[in-house]
């Protein structure tokens, strides 16, 4: 299992999932090119934010328009920080930059503490001269990012409309430390004591990813790798894995060295100054936040840990949490673009997560199990910009539920199941195999009802589904349809295994529990929570 998707290879990408392919178009979301007023490589800002930005616009010129504001590491000449939105680029029209005191950005702002806010308003011009004058966005935030991110969500609800949070989470603010961030003062002169009540334990990593100027490129590499992964402190995970600890070393050695060279200093203390605001304001009033946010998180970050990504779902009243599973602080957007895509076009995710991770480290995976995905994704850009008309009252959803019920408990079906959750040692393997082979069931029976025979028609048939939620013989029924989907077993990446049940009677009563997938625990709507 790669902990780490190669952003460095361009043939790899084709076998890696294959995000390249010819994209769909979106006619109904194609921004407005005649309001741009500047054009990339440099948006001259000096007399409105007293920057010259450097800025990019990327991915396909009729997708929806996407902001995406990237890490505290993040600059537009490395590769690595290129290749985190390439995923996305199929589908979206794609705004970056690299942020002030970051990258080409200039002039750097290092003698004064820079709050939130001064991000956050840098981003809304650079919108403003590219997409329009009030021209609401997607929006996805990755870790230092996913705060500025919020604050937007916040502070600009109307240019927002949805919020993607990437190893982001929530940050609990420090009133005291930030008042003694005057504007006079620089985080540089933050004392040990102001560094410790700041940054606490998480100033072990803080301090690593900042010394730019005192660790040679090698060795902060070396050091950011162990960071960003909480595995990687086991010496047997450490020896196992793939690609090597010495490869992903070498391919962020060379991300890295292409600016780092220039000026360490600077660079230094730009991160710093990012991260300082970060825990100094952290993420304020995100209880304010009405946009459909989804919250990406890998399970094994050991820089923004996932206790953070789960503190702030539980703060949003409209969020929800898909954990990655196998990766920590990067690779993760190569894995889950196809759930941002998801989410970005119809609010939410009700289908478990896991369907819709892209399986893009399958080892020879059998074409017949992965071509019925990528089709439907396919099918899906297409459907997702068609306004959905179709609606289900109590009586079609409940004769929809016992068709997928009958279908679900044939014994060919059943053993076929059997013996795909006995086989399959990898969640991905799994959740792809098992959609294969529920797909022509579920497309077959939907159809019936009005829906489209794709992923977007599945989607849509769930959301129809949604407005019984709380009605018992709905919940019934689809709790028995989990229970049919799901055998109890031990989970499918653990070697040891319980005795198979003599029956599908016993089968069935022995997973009359809350439905699950791996590490999720799907509710009565198909909403994941991680377990």
């Amino acid at each position: 299992m790669y902990d780490l998707v190669d952003a460095f290879d361009e043939e790899d990408e084709e076998i890696q999932g294959g995000y390249n392919a010819a994209p769909v178009p979106v006619p109904s979301w194609r921004p407005d090119d005649t309001k741009r007023t500047v054009e990339p490589p440099f948006a001259d800002f000096m007399q409105s934010r007293g920057i010259r930005m450097r800025f990019e616009l990327m991915g396909k010129e009729d997708g929806p328009p996407l902001l995406f504001i990237p890490g505290a590491t993040s600059d537009l000449r490395k590769e690595m920080t290129m290749s985190h939105m390439r995923p996305l680029a199929r589908t979206f029209r794609i705004l970056t930059c690299d942020l002030r005191n970051q990258g080409e950005t200039t002039p750097t702002t290092l003698d004064k503490y820079v709050p939130i806010n001064t991000y956050v308003e840098d981003l809304i011009e650079l919108l403003d001269h590219t997409f329009g004058c009030n021209t609401p966005v997607y929006v996805v935030g990755w870790s230092f990012g996913a705060v500025v991110a919020l604050n937007m969500a916040r502070l600009h609800a109307d240019r927002v409309k949805r919020l993607v949070i990437v190893q982001g989470g929530y940050f609990k603010p420090k009133p005291n430390e930030t008042a003694s961030l005057s504007a006079s003062s620089s985080p540089q002169d933050l004392g040990q004591a102001s560094q410790d009540n700041l940054f606490g334990s998480d100033w072990s990593w803080v301090k690593d990813i900042c010394a730019y100027d005192t660790l040679s490129v090698g060795e902060r590499c070396k050091r950011m790798l162990r960071h960003a992964d909480i595995r990687r402190k086991d010496q047997g995970h450490f020896k196992r894995m793939t690609p090597s600890f010495k490869w992903l070393q070498l391919a962020y050695f060379r991300s890295e060295n292409v600016t780092v060279m220039q000026r360490a200093e600077e660079l230094g203390k730009g991160v710093l100054s990012q991260l300082t605001a970060m825990f100094a304001e952290g993420t304020q009033s995100v209880e304010e936040i009405q946009t459909p946010t989804l919250i990406v998180h890998a399970r094994h970050d050991g820089m923004i840990s996932l206790s953070r990504a789960q503190e702030l779902e539980e703060k949003m009243s409209n969020a929800q949490l898909l954990v990655v599973e196998d990766h920590g602080h990067v690779g993760v957007f190569q894995e889950a673009y196809k759930a941002i895509t998801h989410f970005c076009a119809n609010s939410h995710l009700q289908v478990a997560g896991l369907d819709l991770l892209a399986p893009l480290v399958l080892s020879s995976p059998a074409k017949d199990t992965v071509e019925p995905y990528y089709t439907s994704y396919e099918a899906d850009l297409q459907a997702l910009a068609t306004p959905k008309t179709v609606t289900l009252s109590k009586c079609d959803l409940i004769s929809l539920h016992k068709e997928l019920i009958e279908e679900y408990s044939d014994p060919d079906f059943q053993a076929e199941l059997f013996r795909l959750f006995h086989e399959c040692s990898d969640s991905r393997r799994l959740a792809v195999g098992r959609q294969g082979l529920c797909w022509g069931i579920q497309m077959d029976v939907i159809q019936k009802y009005g829906f489209a025979a794709t992923s977007a028609g599945w989607l849509e048939s769930l959301s129809a589904a949604a407005e019984y939620a709380d009605d018992f013989q709905v919940a019934a029924n689809q709790g028995l349809i989990h229970s049919l989907l799901n055998p109890p077993q031990t989970h499918p990446r653990t070697s040891v295994r319980t005795q198979y049940p003599s029956s599908l009677k016993v089968w069935q009563e022995e997973t009359e529990k809350p439905y699950k997938i791996g590490d999720y625990l799907i509710d009565s709507i198909g909403k994941a929570h991680h377990q």
